[in-house]
């Protein structure tokens, strides 16, 4: 799926050194995939998340989390992720927030 989409995408899995982790991902990832869930709290994933868009600006973030009640494409979480997915994901939501284009991504 990722092949035909013509991206690089690059999963994390929060742990006790999430952000080492996340500051290891590859320069040739342009997008990373994080479950919230994973982390201690959310309050711990927002402050990671936000330090590494600061590092890594032009990695797009999809953030995956069973507490939503549903996808946000919106700018309410820009700070932390371009995209938020209601887990469980499909492959076919996964696709649409890696093609999606936020219309404040134009305008940041």
């Amino acid at each position: 799926m990722l092949r035909s989409l013509d991206m690089n995408a690059y999963a994390c899995f929060p742990g006790p050194n999430t952000p080492d982790r996340l500051a290891a991902i590859p320069e040739w990832a342009s997008h990373v995939v994080v479950n919230i869930d994973a982390f201690g709290d959310t309050g711990e994933a927002v402050d990671c998340l936000m330090a590494f868009r600061q590092q890594r600006p032009t990695v797009r973030v999809v953030a995956v989390t069973r507490a939503c009640t549903g996808d946000d494409f919106g700018s309410e979480r820009q700070m932390i992720c371009d995209a938020t997915l209601r887990a469980p994901v499909s492959c076919n939501r996964l696709a649409a927030a890696f093609r999606s284009d936020p219309e404040w991504s134009r305008i940041c």
